[in-house]
């Protein structure tokens, strides 16, 4: 069996699907190993890193594709869900950084400070794991899907869901994921959030409709009634991002 490691083509995108210590699990089990040069420079490995760990280089992109019996992406499925759990771990810790707020419910000699509020919006990988690490800061924690079978899952992690008067029956897809949903849905939907939007600290958004844009949950007006000093991380920027403002890669003050 031969594993291909081409480099990711993609804008933006440093990491590479296997490190050398993968690689060398492999070629230890006899399994061979191609890896397009300079694959891993972006995610801070070496070439020679590769090469003693045991795999082959490979200029050629197209040579790598057809020797390889199986090719191996971050855009891959299995891959990019690993991604996913670790992406909704980190986009609260840099929700956390980015709010003047603190996290938990603290009392000092000086009073008592809240614990902030958190809405995760779209409880995918991503978002199953970005409401267990704001519970775990100590944070009053909500999270809404327009899947029904995502309410369980919400309140396993800890947190409240949110219910809105939607008709959501034919909301899930193949796979589990979020249908597409029409133009009406979103409105009235974006109508029932607006209020629950206000009330928030940190929003982080992950909801993504696979081979199509990012539906916009939070509307410029959305964000204009939120508190002075609260933060949105958006994790669906790669293709288009949910909030309206949303530009990938950078940090938008509004």
């Amino acid at each position: 069996m031969i594993i291909g490691i081409p480099s990711e083509i993609k804008d933006g995108e440093n990491r590479v699907a296997m490190s050398p210590d993968n690689v060398l699990a492999f070629s230890s089990l006899g399994i061979k190993v191609l890896l397009q040069t300079e694959a891993g420079v972006a995610a801070g490995y070496s070439d020679q890193s590769y090469v003693d760990a045991g795999a082959s280089l490979m200029l050629d992109r197209g040579e790598l594709f057809a020797a390889a019996d199986i090719i191996v992406q971050v855009q891959g499925l299995d891959v990019l869900s690993s991604m996913a759990t670790l992406a909704g771990y980190k986009s609260v810790i840099i929700g956390a950084s980015s709010s003047p707020r603190i996290f938990p419910l603290l009392m000092t000699a000086a009073g008592t400070l809240q614990p902030a509020r958190v809405l995760i919006m779209g409880v995918g990988v991503a978002g199953l794991q970005a409401c267990a690490t704001a519970k775990r800061l100590g944070a009053v924690v909500e999270a809404y899907d327009v899947r029904p079978a995502a309410r369980e899952q919400i309140i396993s992690v800890g947190a409240k869901p949110i219910e809105l008067d939607l008709d959501t029956g034919e909301s899930e897809g193949a796979g589990g994921y979020a249908k597409e949903q029409g133009e009406d849905f979103l409105r009235r939907q974006r109508e029932l959030m607006t209020e629950v939007v206000s009330e928030q600290d940190l929003i982080i958004t992950t909801a993504a409709i696979p081979g199509a844009k990012s539906p916009i949950l939070v509307t410029s007006e959305m964000v204009a009634a939120m508190k002075p000093g609260s933060v949105i991380v958006d994790l669906a920027a790669e293709r288009g991002g949910n909030c309206e403002l949303t530009q990938q890669g950078k940090t938008i003050v509004a």
